[in-house]
């Protein structure tokens, strides 16, 4: 910890070419809460002495029931709605990301519009990996064409619990959301004991949070792709009215995808 206010603490955390990475990094995470139940992210990495790929983000796990009954030891009741999220990151079997950006459209992993997570989970078959079911993706956000893509004031997913009322509302400046379901967990982590409830303790089963993660395209590294999926942005571009690709620029659609060193400013609303 570096310093601290009555509403803020920010941290830092000297990089030294961890894991491999070719150069040293300055990290600094600054978390404020407001007034206004808002919860701010602000995260900053400065490359030292060799460019360095950096993508930081947030890893909250979020169960907005709270564990609190038994309709909410899971967050497959849970509303999710992320409005532009029409495209995703394709991967292989261990989640590396294969050049490939395909359509949310007519998949289980569309939410679009507003739906609970469980809604189609199980047919997310092979989706998150090879042998899992469930959501672990990225989803690219195709913010509307009157805003900059880096706009922090857009409402990019609305997260809500029927058995709390608590509603999440996300900001940020990022150009994708990374949403993992915790398939992975499997009840064997008990959570706080300030979130048990009644005489027996309460455990993070297999779907029993959700971790959203603000981002920046993680296919940028395969980027000579991006051409090839020109057709795939039309398609998008058609279903909300927006200009066809046939009348933007190359340089425009690559500015659009540039999404590989930024570093994300996140803003959680929880009403």
């Amino acid at each position: 910890m570096v310093s601290h206010t009555g509403n803020s603490i920010t941290f830092h955390l000297y990089d030294a070419a961890y894991q491999g990475f070719p150069g040293d990094l300055i990290n600094v995470a600054t978390y404020t809460l407001t007034d206004d139940a808002a919860f701010i992210s602000r995260l900053v990495s400065i490359p030292v002495n060799e460019a360095t790929p950096v993508m930081l983000s947030n890893h909250i796990y979020w169960n907005l029931g709270a564990f609190s009954n038994e309709d909410a030891i899971t967050v497959l009741n849970d509303t999710l709605y992320m409005p532009y999220a029409d495209r995703y990151v394709q991967t292989d079997g261990i989640l590396i990301p294969n050049g490939t950006i395909a359509v949310t459209n007519g998949t289980s992993l569309d939410f679009t519009k507003p739906k609970t997570i469980g809604r189609d989970i199980e047919d997310a078959v092979g989706v998150c990996g090879t042998d899992c079911t469930g959501y672990d993706n990225a989803f690219i956000l195709d913010k509307p064409r009157y805003v900059s893509p880096e706009d922090p004031n857009i409402e990019v997913l609305r997260l809500s619990s029927p058995v709390t009322g608590i509603q999440l509302s996300l900001e940020t400046n990022m150009q994708a959301i990374q949403i993992y379901a915790c398939v992975g967990q499997d009840g064997t982590i008990p959570v706080k004991e300030s979130q048990q409830h009644g005489d027996n303790t309460t455990y993070v089963e297999k779907y029993g949070c959700v971790v959203i993660e603000a981002e920046e395209v993680s296919h940028c590294i395969l980027r000579e792709r991006l051409l090839e999926q020109i057709l795939i942005r039309m398609i998008v571009d058609r279903r909300h009215q927006q200009p066809a690709m046939g009348s933007q620029p190359v340089s425009d659609l690559l500015a659009d995808d540039r999404a590989c060193c930024e570093l994300p400013e996140v803003h959680v609303f929880d009403r």
